[in-house]
């Protein structure tokens, strides 16, 4: 696994311009990594009821 993740991190190296019939290739050097993802449900918040709020409330 470590080494997957060493071999993704190496930055290919642009071949000279006579490989490869002359065509030029873009490159990027960013890598995007993401944050584990939460599974949420409506059970993980805290709800409570909310007085003023919307059409039918009261002043």
């Amino acid at each position: 696994m470590e080494r997957d993740f060493e071999a993704k991190l190496r930055l290919q190296q642009p071949s000279p311009a006579g490989i490869g019939g002359g065509k030029t290739v873009q490159r990027t050097n960013s890598i995007t990594f993401r944050a584990p993802q939460e599974h949420f449900t409506i059970d993980d918040f805290e709800l409570g009821k909310i007085f003023g709020v919307g059409s039918y409330s009261k002043v």
